[in-house]
């Protein structure tokens, strides 16, 4: 059975050119930030146009990088 939990997710943006390079890192630190320990990881969510151009595997290999298991 599900324990009930609250969802309030604070934003943050990064832009910049080749910004999603540190995004391995970023993810990284922030579950380190928050206390979060034996994370199941991220579900990476995309569509067939953004796996066509490479994008997804380039987000999962730098997620993998920042030791951030992967789901898609």
């Amino acid at each position: 059975m599900s324990q009930p939990f609250n969802f309030g997710p604070v934003p943050r943006i990064a832009f910049g050119g080749n910004r999603v390079d540190g995004l391995g890192r970023d993810l990284a630190r922030l579950t380190k930030a928050r206390n979060v320990e034996n994370s199941a990881g991220v579900l990476l969510v995309t569509d067939p146009g953004v796996i066509a151009a490479g994008l997804a595997e380039r987000v999962e290999t730098l997620l993998a990088k920042g030791g951030i298991a992967v789901t898609c």
